[in-house]
């Protein structure tokens, strides 16, 4: 599961943000990205 993980965090992030998943200690991952009204 990390390697599946840090592959996602590698095609998701981008210069200025970074990674959009966490981790949560004691609980797993968490996705939080911005969301914006189209």
């Amino acid at each position: 599961i990390d390697v599946l993980v840090s592959r996602l965090r590698r095609k998701l992030s981008t210069e200025d943000r970074g990674a959009p998943i966490t981790t949560v200690r004691g609980v797993g991952y968490m996705f939080n990205a911005e969301v914006s009204r189209a």
